[in-house]
């Protein structure tokens, strides 16, 4: 019996453990609903930590902020700040607050660590729908390069007028002290 009493209470600390960490998630939507399985960007980023000059804050009554700074560590004042509603979709944008990093298939995803070797809880994440037209460019993936093409027409008709083909990056060395970069291409 108290075997299973030991296991309850690891299983309800592990769940609190796991849920501790809140993430400010923006997505960029196909659509001016934000409709499900429409999302061609989604960034997502540690609440309450700052990154990137940044800090993003969750708050219970539904509601996030933004605030940007001058210093990279966002020592000082903020330089500028805008509050969110998290309930609402603004002509194809929305933001959310949650526990949970979710990333779909086909996509271009990019994985940020402050811990040498790209290890830890991720900083942020960024994600781009690989294979799918928005305002006139596509972005194409394999394990080691993207390809980007822009196109003269919004919809991507035609061949591409511009293709940019990049390295995929997977910068993790052992070095302590700087922001550390996986982009996976799922």
């Amino acid at each position: 019996m108290n075997r299973k009493l030991l296991v309850s209470v690891l299983f309800v600390g592990m769940i609190v453990v796991s849920s501790a960490t809140q993430y400010f998630l923006f997505q960029q939507f196909t659509d001016r609903d934000c409709s499900i399985g429409n999302d061609v960007y989604a960034s997502y980023h540690v609440a309450g930590q700052c990154y990137d000059s940044k800090l993003y804050t969750c708050f219970d009554n539904g509601t996030a902020i933004l605030q940007v700074f001058s210093a990279p560590d966002c020592s000082g004042f903020s330089t500028s700040s805008r509050s969110f509603d998290l309930a609402e979709c603004n002509y194809g944008f929305s933001i959310k607050c949650t526990e949970q990093i979710v990333v779909p298939n086909n996509t271009l995803a990019s994985y940020a660590y402050s811990e040498p070797l790209c290890q830890g809880s991720e900083l942020s994440v960024k994600y781009q729908r690989t294979n799918t037209c928005f305002s006139g460019s596509s972005i194409t993936c394999n394990g080691t390069t993207q390809t980007y093409n822009y196109f003269d027409s919004m919809d991507c008709s035609g061949s591409p007028s511009i293709i940019n083909e990049v390295t995929t990056q997977d910068f993790c060395p052992e070095a302590a002290g700087i922001i550390q970069t996986r982009e996976i291409c799922q």
